[in-house]
């Protein structure tokens, strides 16, 4: 379960991504970049206190085969689109 600072919408915390590449499933938070960053609906997410209770129950209650799944297919992604060498990449193209 990831809950970012709530003072902000946008920006996902490095743990969303440490959680993936370890291959763990992750309930996270709901944030404007997860639309920019990952496919939709890649993360499970929640956008209140409220949804928490019921996705834990969906979620635990799901064959845990389809957590894993979910997490390797998580983690596949970023390892194709999120490493530091992705991000070096991505900043060099505006270095010129």
């Amino acid at each position: 379960l990831n809950i970012h600072a709530t003072g902000h919408l946008s920006s996902i915390s490095a743990r969303v991504y440490e959680s993936g590449l370890a291959g763990a499933f992750e309930l996270v938070d709901w944030r404007e970049d997860d639309d920019i960053l990952f496919p939709k609906g890649m993360l499970v997410t929640f956008r209140s206190a409220k949804e928490i209770n019921g996705l834990i129950a969906e979620w635990l209650g799901k064959n845990p085969e389809e957590r894993g799944r979910r997490a390797a297919e998580t983690r596949s992604y970023i390892l194709g689109h999120h490493t530091w060498r992705h991000r070096a990449e991505e900043m060099l193209k505006y270095a010129k």
